[in-house]
């Protein structure tokens, strides 16, 4: 039974205690994975920390931890110190890197003769 009562909390994600099986950790990332490339979490959601997640489906946290890390090598999900972990871009379209118009995304370019201004002359 879980320490808190998550009845009117707020969490990101909520996977259905039922479907875990062993071996846990697994099952989790298979649940997780699964509702990343079904849309139910958007790219860039923050998933609920590990301590908070391991409470509500009553299971040790390094469960949650081994799940989380399963998945982080699979670039399902990817952490930042001290904001959390969160849903990765573009997932589920068999190449990480590519959008899913299927060209690279390489962020926001701009065009550098804008800039010439700045860099000075040489002889």
């Amino acid at each position: 039974m879980p320490v808190n009562s998550f009845e009117n909390y707020k969490m990101s994600w909520r996977p259905d205690r039922s479907k875990l099986s062993r071996p846990c950790y697994l099952s989790l990332a298979n649940l997780l994975e699964e509702d990343i490339q079904n849309g139910h979490l958007a790219p860039g959601t923050r998933l609920p920390p590990q301590r908070e997640l391991a409470d509500f489906l009553d299971i040790h946290f390094t469960t949650v931890t081994r799940a989380y890390d399963l998945c982080r090598e699979k670039h399902l999900i990817y952490g930042i110190a001290g904001k959390g972990t969160f849903t990765a871009p573009y997932t589920g379209h068999g190449n990480d890197f590519l959008n899913p118009s299927g060209k690279i995304q390489l962020g926001i370019v701009h065009v550098f003769d804008e800039c010439n201004d700045f860099i000075p002359e040489t002889a």
